[in-house]
């Protein structure tokens, strides 16, 4: 990741998600991306966020999606040419979609203004905020607008049309394979070191789901916990790990 605001975000609600999270300051820092100096040890915290792996060939819903997110993309673009502020916008598409490749300029175009005519919130401790349904284009029945972490920041994205993938252990496996090549490296400055893998619904990633299964596997990896983090929720569970064999633990918003 390259978001450093987002990133130390995300920390902050894992901090609130897990009761036992190390009191100490957190420090950004590259492979991990955070420190965390306790009274006893340093914590390393390595932060990747999961996306739903690309699938050879096209289906019907994918071809439909990926005209979705063409209007979402062209809303977005012409949302900050026109001075809008960084937000997380989410547009939810009516069914069956009136989009083709020859309107989605035009679709776009409209998604902005809804947004730019609408007062969004200023900072993510506000509550979300809905364009008003007279305001909404044609074909769309519903556009949130959340604040950015930093007023810059701008993750724009498409309904999933309902579809939501379920996180199976075989996906949770590729990402701990990635992530174990800069372990080594990592435990040279800390004697702890923790991944969370974030599952952030606002991302330009498909929607998913932790499989009850991928919580109940142990995990051979060389981290010394392992996280599954849904921030805008306030929800961590930790994955069974070989080398902390405990039970999984799900927290949200501080409480086991």
């Amino acid at each position: 990741m390259a978001n450093k605001h987002l990133e130390r975000w995300y920390i902050e609600q894992l901090r609130r998600a897990v009761p036992d999270f190390p009191r100490g300051t957190v420090q950004s820092d590259e492979s991990p991306d955070f420190l965390v100096q306790s009274d006893r040890r340093r914590i390393g915290i390595e932060v990747t966020v999961f996306y739903w792996p690309a699938l050879e060939g096209k289906r019907p819903h994918q071809e439909e999606q990926a005209l979705k997110d063409r209007v979402v993309a062209v809303a977005d673009k012409v949302h900050a040419e026109a001075g809008g502020p960084g937000l997380y916008v989410t547009v939810f598409f009516a069914r069956p979609i009136f989009v083709t490749k020859r309107n989605v300029r035009e679709r776009g175009e409209a998604i902005a203004r809804a947004v730019l005519e609408t007062v969004p919130p200023f900072s993510l401790n506000e509550p979300a905020v809905r364009v008003p349904w007279d305001r909404l284009p044609p074909g769309v029945t519903d556009i949130t607008i959340r604040a950015s972490v930093d007023g810059r920041d701008r993750l724009w994205s498409a309904d999933a049309g309902g579809w939501v993938a379920s996180v199976e252990p075989t996906h949770i496996q590729p990402v701990l394979e990635r992530k174990t090549l800069m372990a080594s490296h990592a435990l040279m400055k800390c004697q702890e070191l923790w991944l969370i893998i974030v599952n952030d619904e606002f991302s330009r990633g498909a929607p998913v789901e932790l499989a009850k299964e991928s919580g109940q596997v142990v995990y051979d990896h060389p981290f010394d916990r392992l996280f599954w983090l849904e921030p805008h929720r306030q929800r961590a569970w930790e994955l069974w790990s070989s080398n902390r064999p405990l039970p999984p633990m799900s927290s949200e918003g501080g409480a086991g």
